[in-house]
């Protein structure tokens, strides 16, 4: 056990905010002790070069000592295992050695080794959570859609609750492995009840039932945006935008003055300022041609001038379209 104050401070040698990581995980308060803590610390920024960013968004990680998670590198480089980002890395790396290995087996047995490729974030999931999702025979249209929800935050019971419930055999089409991973029961029962859902069917699927909430919804639905540009609110935008978002965009002078480039993925998907910071730059000034809606909900703005400050992008500008803008990374 540890001392808020003094996890604070041996969180602040390494550049790392206390309030943030307590407020993803504060069992580190019970389990975390000092020594061990520092140990590990020192193990990924100094040895590893871990950015501090990435510990806050997996505090879990600092349960582990150095020697576990050495451990885990092993295990993980001798099998071929590569991630896909940073803070999955984290979560698996966080995870116990011998259930690390165990899942690996077990999925590389009945799921096949291109699964943990694609979705390398199962093993940091228990072999006893998939077999229990197995064991519900939930009647998915695809098998590794068991390892799209054991990812998720459900554990066994709330899935078993879901696919027991009326809701359920109602509205089978909506009830995909994102939702059964993801919801709530209690949410998805108020989303199918409210009068929203009634009025606008169109606008509520599994993506939105797994991380849209009622109120918000609502909020948005109710709102003078939503009725004065109802072409722009698509379901992807009740998943991923606030109303808050929504009018920051749409009352904008970047939204009168280019409306072409605001479709609802942008809506969904960016915040205004990227959006003022990618209509500024000097490269939207010198090519416009390259900048659709596209590349305002999925690029930014570094990633943009490093691709068009490139020496690839000069010699070859033929090349470089908006899909690749919006995509393409530069390495």
């Amino acid at each position: 056990m540890i001392e808020k104050y003094t996890l604070k401070l041996l969180l602040e040698e390494y550049n790392i905010d206390s309030e943030k990581l307590i407020h993803k995980n504060n069992n580190i308060l019970t389990y975390g002790e000092y020594q061990k803590i520092k140990a590990t610390l020192d193990y990924l920024i100094n040895d590893l070069k871990v950015d501090a960013k990435n510990i806050e968004k997996c505090p879990s990680i600092l349960y582990r000592n150095p020697g576990e998670i050495n451990s885990n590198i092993n295990f993980l480089q001798k099998n071929g295992v590569k991630f896909q980002n940073i803070e999955t890395c984290l979560h698996v790396l966080s995870t116990e050695s011998q259930q690390l290995s165990s899942t690996y087996e077990y999925v590389k047995e009945n799921y096949g080794i291109d699964v943990i490729d694609k979705v390398t974030s199962i093993l940091a999931v228990s072999k006893n959570k998939i077999i229990s999702i197995e064991k519900l025979n939930i009647p998915l249209k695809n098998k590794n859609d068991i390892i799209s929800i054991a990812i998720g935050r459900n554990g066994v019971k709330e899935i078993q609750e879901i696919i027991n419930s009326s809701k359920f055999k109602e509205h089978p089409e909506l009830f995909t492995s994102e939702v059964l991973a993801h919801a709530s029961l209690k949410e998805i029962q108020e989303i199918i009840n409210s009068s929203e859902f009634k009025e606008h069917p169109e606008l509520f699927t599994s993506t939105v039932l797994a991380h849209a909430r009622l109120k918000e919804i609502q909020e948005i639905i109710n709102s003078s945006e939503f009725k004065e540009h109802p072409e722009l609110f698509t379901s992807q935008v009740l998943a991923h935008a606030s109303l808050k978002e929504i009018q920051e965009i749409i009352n904008s002078s970047e939204f009168k003055e280019h409306p072409e480039l605001f479709t609802s993925t942008v809506l969904a998907h960016a915040s205004l300022e990227e959006i003022q910071e990618i209509i500024n730059s000097a490269e939207f000034k010198e090519h416009p041609e390259l900048f659709t809606s596209e590349v305002l909900a999925r690029a930014s703005l570094k990633e943009i001038q490093e691709i068009i400050n490139s020496s690839e992008f000069k010699e070859h500008p033929e090349l470089f379209t908006s899909t690749v803008l919006a995509h393409a990374r530069l390495k």
